[in-house]
């Protein structure tokens, strides 16, 4: 086990692509999970 543990913090131009992004980096091991959010509309 790591003790290594390593944030990234990304944008995406839709929320399909950040749902693909996510998706593929979770599935390909790369990522223990992902979180979208939502921009903030005034």
């Amino acid at each position: 086990m790591q003790d290594e543990c390593l944030l990234v913090i990304t944008s995406c131009p839709t929320h399909e692509v950040a749902s693909d992004l996510a998706k593929l980096l979770v599935e390909s091991r790369l990522a223990a999970c992902a979180q979208i959010s939502a921009p903030r509309i005034p």
